[in-house]
């Protein structure tokens, strides 16, 4: 992460950064990052705690909301993964933890689309946080402070103004073309 000359608090600061989707200045958000971390001073328990705090704070999950921003989220309490993990990384970013979002395929949990034991694999997006000098993957949609190795990351996206689009344009030319066999 650290280029010639550049300190690890500087590479940083994009992934503390309040933005149009992460907008972890917001009164709302800061309200609720400090209620999910309450009593918790470790950041690898702040972590823990934000993620389950966001998994159960998000009470409609469902794939009805395009991409809402976090104090979207924080006033609706619905969305799908997109939601969970814009919401989880405006808190860790209200909580001083720097954090990003990864595009990427999970396999999908028995259900509508996995049920009768087939194996499915689908898009998602969950949150990496920096902790420790390194970033790791939480996941508030599918309730995983540890990911299992189901999560293959395909895009990070830093959840800033600038290059979102980028890197979300970047997981297109993907869409149909993977082939993969679970081993």
């Amino acid at each position: 992460l650290r280029g010639p000359g550049q300190s690890e608090a500087a590479n940083m600061a994009p992934f503390l950064a309040s933005s149009t989707m992460v907008d972890s200045d917001d009164r709302r958000i800061r309200r609720l990052a400090k209620r999910s971390v309450r009593s918790v001073e470790h950041p690898a328990d702040q972590a823990d705690a934000m993620r389950k705090f966001v998994t159960d704070y998000v009470t409609e999950k469902g794939l009805d909301v395009g991409f809402a921003t976090a104090t979207e989220v924080a006033r609706t309490r619905s969305g799908d993964c997109t939601e969970h993990a814009v919401l989880l990384a405006a808190l860790a970013r209200a909580n001083g933890i720097p954090s990003r979002g990864v595009s990427g395929i999970i396999q999908v949990p028995s259900g509508p689309l996995g049920a009768g034991g087939v194996k499915a694999l689908g898009y998602h997006m969950w949150t990496q946080v920096y902790i420790n000098g390194q970033w790791v993957d939480i996941d508030a949609a599918m309730r995983q402070t540890d990911c299992d190795v189901t999560h293959i990351a395909l895009a990070l996206m830093p959840l800033g103004d600038d290059g979102m689009l980028e890197s979300i344009m970047g997981m297109f030319p993907l869409l149909g073309q993977l082939k993969l066999e679970i081993v």
